[in-house]
Formats: C-alpha cells, sequence, structure tokens
C-alpha cells in the first residue's frame, strides 16, 4: 500500500509539470517499491523459521553449539 501511495504521488508530480522533483522522488522510492515488489512475488512458501535457526545453532540438544564440544 505505501508503495502504491508513493508511485502515485510520482505520478502527480509528472502531471503537474515537475519533472525534476518526479525523478528524485521516483529514485528515493525505489527501494522501498523493489523490496514491495519482491515480497509481493517472492513471499510464499516456507517461512524463515528463528527458533530452528538458533536451535541449530545451539546444537541438537540444545547444549553447547557444535563448534565448541570436544571430545
Amino acid at each position: 500500500v505505501v508503495s502504491l501511495v508513493m508511485f502515485t504521488s510520482n505520478v502527480v508530480f509528472i502531471i503537474q509539470g515537475h519533472n525534476l522533483p518526479a525523478r528524485t522522488e521516483f529514485v528515493g522510492h525505489l527501494p522501498f517499491m523493489g523490496t514491495a515488489l519482491i515480497l509481493i512475488l517472492l513471499g510464499y512458501g516456507q517461512r524463515l523459521k528463528v527458533t530452528r535457526i538458533a536451535r541449530d545453532a545451539a546444537g541438537s540438544d540444545g547444549g553447547t553449539p557444535m563448534s565448541t564440544v570436544t571430545e
């Protein structure tokens, strides 16, 4: 929704004849619009589970990390 508002404001600038501010604003909004597009298109599928990553980093037994275990 935010990306749509940003895009609409750019269109309004162009309609009013303010081409340089429209281009400047568009370049400034590109990272936000690109991130929104990526999240919309690739936001499906397996979710990143932070708890699983933390558990794997701590080792399968939940104790010390595997890299620090000595035998």
